[in-house]
């Protein structure tokens, strides 16, 4: 079988039964797994689990430690990319950024306990959900000659998405105000006549922006949880590109970037939730912009079967490792324990306004982002995928 990283091989049924009753004689072994605290497993040679506590079955809601033997982590945690390879877990593509699968295989190659991260998103039934994992491996030698993996999973989930949402918060308060300061330099040049009424208009544009900013760090925790309700209202979507775009030209880190609106420009309505959709365009532009620190970037939008669709394209490719994390939670570029950008843009668009985020990216022409929305927005919450 192929694999893009690790070994596909995998050891037969009696084999793995066999290693299961090894490590069952060993005494006190079920009551020592089952008190770890942690999400706990036994892996062979091949990265298959022999032997699972509670904690991990209950996870995943097995009754019975059999169900669960010959899987590797990643399929008995539901990692979306787990059957993306017929080799499973650790195989895919995207194996090869994976902190939990280098981890086992740091393990097993230098013969010493190591502790990584994992970022997974599991699919079970249809539903999806976001796991941050410490990760802590340790091997053991039985009977001299069989050589196995303890693994330990530590859920610091709460621990990342507190980081996370509290250096957003800061940062994206920081960028605000920049606006502000931006705004106060151009008052004190703007002695045109007619000009500060244009200028008054923009900082209240930014004042509301800084008041939805502080807003917004109680709206992706209850994003989060489903207890977030829309405010429908009537706009269009060149209001919606151009209000974008005034607060990126007024923000003081940004503000000597170019932003090219192309047309044609539509006069399309749509019914939303502003507040929401306008930091969806903010954080997709402002994050092509941050990538893209000498050329243009280039925002429009259009309608197709009753789909409305905004772009942004800057002309820098993202690099394969990044593109297969793009939407992780807790995942930045920028490691500063931000990472809430482009999984902020997806949660809020895919489970809120009832439309799609997707991006392509290549040498040819860069990178395109676009969230594709209905024109009419439904207002509960769908799926999260």
């Amino acid at each position: 079988m192929i694999s893009y990283h690790a070994s596909p091989e995998r050891s037969p049924e009696e084999e793995i039964k066999k290693q299961n009753e090894s490590i069952s004689h060993i005494e006190y072994a079920q009551q020592l797994i089952d008190a770890m605290p942690c999400l706990g497993a036994i892996l062979n040679e091949n990265r298959q689990i022999v032997y699972a506590n509670k904690a991990l079955l209950n996870l995943i809601g097995l009754n019975s430690a059999e169900k669960a033997l010959g899987m590797r982590p990643g399929e008995l945690i539901c990692c979306k990319h787990a059957k993306d390879m017929p080799g499973g877990c650790g195989t895919a593509k995207e194996c090869r950024y994976c902190g939990a699968v280098n981890t086992i295989l740091k393990t097993q190659k230098n013969q010493k306990a190591e502790v990584g991260e994992c970022l997974v998103t599991s699919v079970n039934n249809g539903k999806s959900a976001a796991f941050e994992f410490e990760v802590t491996c340790t091997p053991f030698v039985l009977n001299e000659k069989e050589s196995y993996t303890i693994l330990a999973l530590t859920d610091i989930s709460s621990k990342k998405r507190k980081e996370m949402l509290e250096q957003t918060f800061l940062h994206n308060i920081h960028d605000i105000t920049g606006n502000l300061q931006g705004l106060s330099n151009l008052f004190k040049r703007a002695d045109e006549e007619g000009k500060l009424e244009k200028l008054t208009d923009i900082l209240s544009l930014v004042g509301n922006s800084l008041n939805d900013e502080i807003f917004s760090y109680r709206q992706l925790l209850d994003a989060e949880s489903d207890t977030l309700s829309l405010n429908l209202e009537k706009t269009t979507a060149y209001d919606m590109i151009f209000n974008t775009i005034r607060l990126i030209e007024y923000n003081a880190r940004l503000n000597n970037k170019e932003v090219v609106m192309k047309p044609p420009f539509p006069h399309i309505n749509l019914s939303t939730d502003v507040t929401i959709l306008q930091r969806i365009l903010f954080n997709m532009l402002k994050n092509a912009l941050e990538a893209s620190p000498f050329q243009p970037v280039f925002v429009g939008y259009y309608e197709d079967s009753g789909y409305l669709t905004f772009w942004v394209q800057n002309q820098t490719l993202i690099p394969e490792n990044v593109q297969a994390r793009i939407f992780q939670r807790s995942f930045s570029t920028r490691g500063d324990s931000r990472g809430t950008g482009t999984y902020g843009m997806k949660l809020l668009t895919e489970r809120y306004l009832k439309g799609k985020v997707n991006f392509e990216s290549s040498k040819e022409q860069g990178t395109v982002f676009r969230v594709i929305l209905p024109l009419e927005t439904v207002m509960s919450p769908n799926e999260f995928t």
